[in-house]
């Protein structure tokens, strides 16, 4: 399974790309995307997140590594890390979701150990590049609550 790269003038393909939403319960709102850099400032991925509505309570995550040359070296990781803290500090969101193919191990151990766990499964929701249809699997993150405070302290 391949994934066509975006060339730098395709700009509208990658805005839909990022925009779309997978998770049903998602839908609306609107949607902010980081651009995931290396040390250098060259651009090999991005993060977003879709579906923030004012007031609302949860967002769909997106990220990829986009360079095939920087996987695996922990730059996923790290942009996951930043994304969830801004979607639950900044943003104040309660819930973060996000879909990942079954075959993609690597991603779904990033999720796991950041705390997603899964909730459900999409049957052939996503269409490959060859028009084929593959499941996916629905991930959820919920805020840490608050650690209690006892008075006086």
């Amino acid at each position: 399974m391949g994934w066509k790269p975006f060339e730098p003038d395709e700009r509208e393909r990658f805005l839909r790309y990022v925009e779309n939403i997978t998770v049903p319960n998602m839908a609306g709102g609107h949607t902010i995307v980081f651009s995931i850099l290396t040390a250098e400032g060259l651009p090999i991925g991005y993060a977003s997140l879709k579906g923030v509505r004012d007031g609302g309570t949860g967002a769909e995550l997106g990220l990829a590594i986009m360079d095939k040359d920087y996987r695996g070296r922990g730059l996923g990781v790290e942009a996951l890390r930043q994304v969830i803290t801004y979607a639950f500090d900044e943003l104040e969101l309660s819930l973060i979701e996000l879909t990942v193919l079954p075959s993609d191990t690597a991603a779904i151990r990033s999720y796991e150990h950041a705390g997603f766990v899964r909730t459900d499964i999409l049957k052939e929701s996503w269409q490959l590049p060859d028009d084929t249809l593959a499941d996916l699997w629905v991930m959820e993150l919920y805020r840490p609550s608050p650690e209690p405070r006892l008075p006086g302290m």
